[in-house]
């Protein structure tokens, strides 16, 4: 544990390692899960299969394959993940495509998270939560 630094007025308590390209997805999806829910923007926090059905959306794509491949990790079938992603459209995490109904998009919120992960340093990101006081209006 790092602890609270005076210089900056930081408090970094942890380092999240990854182990490869999924798990980051993975974690990095899980803390915005986490944030979305602080802040009052969702009710849940995203259980685990489907934080990893969006891990890999966000790997490779929205793609039929990646279904598959996301069925062969879970240990699902393709009935099951089409379920699931009918879990994260209600969740506003996947979009309907406005011509083809039978393709989804990540929210953009997701295609931003992606977006950073990949341009930034691809083995180290930071996502810093700030705590302060809620307006009262």
């Amino acid at each position: 544990m790092q602890g609270l630094s005076l210089e900056t007025g930081l408090y970094a308590p942890a380092i999240v390692n990854f182990s490869n390209e999924l798990d980051k997805y993975k974690k990095a999806i899980y803390l915005y899960s986490c944030h979305q829910r602080l802040i009052g923007r969702s009710t849940v926090i995203i259980r685990p299969k489907l934080v990893t059905l969006l891990a890999l959306y966000l790997q490779h794509g929205y793609e039929r394959s990646t279904r598959e491949l996301a069925a062969n990790i879970l240990g699902r079938k393709i009935e099951a993940i089409n379920s699931m992603n009918l879990e994260l459209r209600n969740l506003g995490l996947l979009i309907k495509d406005t011509r083809n109904s039978r393709i989804n998009h990540l929210c953009e919120d997701l295609k931003e998270l992606k977006t950073y992960l990949n341009n930034e340093n691809p083995d180290q990101a930071f996502i810093l939560f700030r705590l302060g006081r809620e307006q009262r209006k």
